[in-house]
């Protein structure tokens, strides 16, 4: 991709004509005059939602819990890894960017085989966790 198309691309999202997290163009119809700024997300993307990611080494097995981040309560199925390398790709394929504290936190974590930090993930994303495993 070029420097004038990603340019163009930012100044799309910019001004709400392209959804925040994928390449779709979005609708400017009768909602733009109710829009007043900031990031905006397509139906299938949606706002991300804040959940906390709670992770335990047990028995040679990683289990991985996703819960709401204020009452505690999980929110979908637990998953089970064989390598904590899989929670680094879970927690990448999110709209979370850690920064480098959060790192360290996941790092420590692991190394601990025990853990938890906050992550966001879209409502698609959030849908397909609910729906797996249950």
């Amino acid at each position: 991709m070029g420097g004038a198309e990603r340019a163009s691309m930012e100044r799309m999202k910019a001004e709400g004509r392209m959804c925040q997290n994928c390449p779709r163009p979005l609708d400017m119809g009768t909602g733009a005059t109710a829009w007043r700024g900031g990031p905006r997300y397509c139906d299938r993307c949606g706002r991300p939602q804040r959940l906390a990611l709670r992770y335990t080494h047990e028995r040679g097995v990683w289990r991985v819990e996703f819960l709401d981040p204020r009452s505690r309560l999980p929110v979908a199925p637990c998953r089970r890894f064989q390598d904590a390398e899989k929670i680094r790709e879970l927690i990448r394929r999110t709209p979370s960017r850690l920064n480098l504290a959060e790192n360290q936190a996941l790092d420590f974590g692991i190394t601990r085989g025990l853990g938890a930090i906050d992550i966001e993930v879209t409502a698609d994303q959030l849908r397909k966790l609910k729906s797996k495993g249950a």
